[in-house]
């Protein structure tokens, strides 16, 4: 089955248009060529290479090799370290669309969480930490955290889930010492108090408690002796909650997988899951205009962002987690 899953994956990689953008309430739906999806999923695939066999390994490695050969193309468009949700040479915003992709207003900065998954996934960017640590701290928030866009013009953001995908590369490269990193450690455990009540104010571009949980969850697996661990009770109590309300099937499936993360047995696997309205990043194309407008991030305002290759991960994710946890 596993198998399978990584053909499935490689067979999504063929088309340029690997994810798409909808919203659901205009009847708006485009093919999109992010990096987002693609950089996620092969993430949370080397995470899991514990679990393939030797042909399994070799099926990771053709998708590693073919992803990272596409890096290039989202790298910042001056030669900095830093990497863009979408195209950069040539720029390619908001592709196969009508309106976005012909305004500069709409062309995105490069961004902390394209990056760290950039960092994380392609190995040869080692070399370049010590670059990107400057440039983090070229544009640090004025809380001493990660500020998520690397733009001049942009306003100035905290994105907790964003926040948490750097660290891991912080950490990674022991560099988690560091002040910034620090800072960010311990504004994520600040804000445990408020992931239910204010998942968008938390994390604009994720927006949803259980989105949040899986990021958490994702850095304390990888980190446990970090002094997140202490709130694992609290955690676990707060996704549990969530499993009990009403939940799309994608957003059920990654609260699962967060407590599985966090050593709880499962008795039950969660199957026969349909993806259609699943989404892992949420964009508020009118925040810019209007900056802290509640309105601006109603429903009808945002952009979903699916990637076929993201959630086929994420799917098998879950079910390694499930079949060998303890």
């Amino acid at each position: 089955m596993t198998s399978d899953s990584l053909s499935a994956i490689l067979k999504c990689l063929q088309p340029d248009t690997h994810s798409r953008r909808y919203n659901t309430i205009w009847a708006y739906t485009r093919a999109d060529n992010s990096l987002f999806g693609l950089s996620s999923g092969l993430f949370v695939l080397q995470t899991l290479r514990r679990y393939f066999n030797t042909e399994e390994l070799e099926k990771l490695g053709q998708i590693q090799a073919e992803i990272c050969s596409k890096y290039q193309s989202y790298k910042n468009k001056d030669g900095k370290v830093s990497y863009n949700f979408y195209p950069t040479q040539p720029s390619k915003h908001f592709g196969n669309g009508y309106v976005m992709q012909h305004f500069d207003h709409f062309r995105l900065p490069d961004d902390i969480d394209d990056t760290a998954l950039v960092f994380l996934t392609d190995l040869s960017k080692t070399s370049e930490m010590t670059e990107l640590v400057k440039l983090l701290d070229a544009h640090i928030h004025p809380s001493g955290v990660f500020n998520t866009w690397f733009g001049k013009n942009m306003p100035l953001e905290v994105d907790i889930c964003a926040n948490i995908n750097m660290l891991i590369l912080f950490f990674k490269n022991n560099l988690g010492h560091l002040p910034i990193a620090q800072n960010a450690l311990m504004y994520i455990v600040n804000c445990i108090k408020n992931i239910e009540k204010q998942p968008f104010q938390l994390a604009r571009h994720y927006g949803h408690p259980v989105l949040i949980l899986y990021h958490y969850a994702r850095f304390m697996h990888m980190f446990p002796e970090t002094k997140l661990a202490a709130y694992i009770p609290n955690l676990v109590s707060i996704t549990e909650r969530l499993i009990a309300t009403p939940l799309s099937d994608g957003l059920r499936m990654l609260a699962e997988t967060t407590l599985l993360k966090w050593g709880q047995r499962r008795e039950k696997y969660v199957n026969n899951l349909t993806f259609n309205d699943f989404y892992t990043f949420i964009g508020a194309p009118l925040a810019p205009f209007f900056g802290e407008r509640s309105w601006a991030y109603k429903p009808i305002f945002l952009i979903h962002w699916k990637s076929d290759i993201y959630t086929e991960v994420l799917q098998l994710e879950y079910k390694l987690l499930y079949q060998n946890q303890t």
